[in-house]
């Protein structure tokens, strides 16, 4: 088993939270993305549970008053926990249990505080809390919005800070974003910042956490702090300004990093090799060489699958040439045509052009015991194909899960009778159709595997109900008006959950062919 400590060296960069994210100030916050809690470690066993659990508690964000009460509820069960909180970054102000996570956690070094509150949140745990802290460094976070929020909430906390800040006598750091914009609130703000560490006699360092668009007249006041050391700047604009006072110039660094913004580098220290550095290539070298044909095989397929599919929720009508750069890939060389080839028809989109080729390669492959590429077909978009080259097509699609078709009727009708469609869940049918009755005699045979139907226009009301056609329908759309007895049902109908209608142009069908 082993020790304590190498199981914490172990953990720490995976529950570790870098100073970077935790004082990050940009409009949305890194904390917002969703990720598995990094409490998971802890139900490893015994041994992780007992290292981990500091190490855990060592950084902690709240985001909303859940997180806020759930943490409350967590320090009253186990209040030994609070001693181990180094860090306290806080979005908002989450009610009364702020109050109790401040009480119980008396060794915060590092205070982060958004001023982002609104009316409906309750700020009197946290003002109490405050007061009860001593902290190394503090950053506040302001919204930049032109035109913030001003609430009794947030008054009163502000005025809260103010009189901390006065009295802690451990404050060493202040980070503020006041720089941007020209509103008068900015400055307005920032001067009461600096009127309280005016009195705070161990501050030393202010960070401007914002870039300056102008020289705001409180970096002025800057000067009258008489423990200050250093004044932090994140870019050199306002140099030439900061030059002409010489209070200030001796105080000012320039700091372009000073921004804390989260990139991919900041979960790890690992340094990027120089080109000095980097080890020579092998030229011979072969991925994947020492890898079976078969895993080689199906890795390549899953790759390939990402790059020939087909968003269709996120494809335009003027995205149609990714259709004429698919092809591309299966000239790579032969595994790459072997592979790629059952992606390719995977889901087609028919027009007068592709049809008859298409419907001619579906038949040069339907007696390959290895590859039948009509057993491919999932999805099928078709607009004016030939209807000779569509129904060879259909013939050869026996796994067909979605067709949506401009014309329905005529030679079409009568071959499309003939064939099965087991799997068959979604069907888009044109705006108009010459003679409904076809149709409705295709869902006497085929209706009942459909889980959504896009109807016609002109139905007629006399239509036999389309519901007891269509037992497993889960969504049924109507274009324009429709008549309340073209819902009704002889039977229960337990399968449907959505009726819909809507008026719609031949051309919106046709934009539907990419989006819907």
């Amino acid at each position: 088993m082993l020790p304590d400590e190498i199981i914490s060296e172990i953990l720490s960069p995976a529950l570790n939270v870098s100073n970077e994210r935790f004082a990050a100030t940009e409009r949305i916050s890194p904390f917002a993305t969703y990720s598995v809690s990094s409490s998971a470690y802890l139900l490893v066993c015994k041994a992780w549970l007992r290292v981990a659990t500091p190490l855990l508690y060592r950084v902690v964000v709240l985001r909303s008053t859940s997180q806020a009460n759930a943490l409350e509820e967590t320090l009253q069960d186990h209040p030994e926990l609070g001693r181990f909180i180094k860090k306290l970054r806080v979005e908002g102000g989450y009610g009364p249990a702020m109050h109790t996570i401040l009480q119980s956690a008396p060794n915060i070094q590092d205070l982060f505080i958004s001023l982002c509150i609104w009316s409906t949140d309750r700020t009197a745990g946290l003002r109490k809390g405050l007061a009860l802290l001593n902290p190394r460094r503090v950053i506040i976070d302001d919204p930049s919005a032109c035109d913030p929020p001003h609430n009794k909430q947030l008054d009163t906390l502000m005025q809260t800070l103010w009189a901390c800040i006065r009295s802690w006598d451990n404050l060493k750091v202040f980070s503020m974003p006041y720089g941007f914009g020209s509103e008068e609130w900015r400055s307005v703000r920032a001067r009461n910042f600096i009127s309280s560490l005016e009195e705070c006699a161990s501050v030393h360092t202010i960070q401007l956490t914002s870039y300056f668009s102008k020289f705001h007249d409180f970096l002025r006041l800057l000067p009258s702090i008489s423990s200050l050391e250093t004044v932090e700047f994140t870019d050199s604009t306002l140099r030439p300004a900061i030059n002409r006072i010489p209070e200030l110039k001796a105080l000012a660094q320039f700091k372009p990093n000073l921004v804390f913004r989260p990139t991919p580098s900041t979960s790890t220290t690992t340094k990027t090799p120089t080109p000095s550095q980097c080890k020579p290539t092998n030229p011979t070298f072969i991925p994947m060489s020492s890898t079976s044909v078969k895993t080689c095989e199906s890795i390549w397929d899953r790759i390939l699958f990402f790059a020939m599919s087909i968003d269709y929720d996120e494809l335009s009508c003027i995205s149609t040439p990714i259709y004429s750069r698919r092809p591309g890939i299966l000239q790579v060389c032969k595994p790459f045509y072997r592979i790629a080839l059952p992606h390719l028809y995977h889901s087609l989109h028919l027009t007068p052009k592709n049809a008859p080729s298409i419907a001619t390669q579906l038949q040069h492959h339907k007696d390959n015991d290895t590859l039948r590429l009509g057993a491919c077909i999932h999805s099928i978009r078709s607009f004016h194909a030939p209807t000779a080259s569509l129904l060879a097509i259909l013939s050869h699609a026996t796994n067909l899960q979605f067709l949506l078709v401009s014309e329905w009727g005529g030679e079409f009708q009568r071959g499309v009778e003939s064939l099965p469609f087991p799997a068959l869940h979604t069907l888009i049918l044109p705006p108009y159709l010459r003679d409904p009755t076809p149709f409705l005699l295709f869902l006497k045979t085929g209706g009942g595997t459909l889980r959504r139907l896009l109807l016609p226009e002109n139905l007629d009301k006399d239509t036999p109900p389309i519901l007891d056609l269509c037992p497993n329908l889960v969504q049924l759309e109507f274009r324009g008006e429709y008549d309340v007895s073209q819902t009704a049902v002889k039977n229960e109908h337990r399968a449907l959950r959505r009726i819909s209608a809507m008026r719609m142009s031949p051309f919106v069908f046709f934009l539907l062919s990419f989006g819907l």
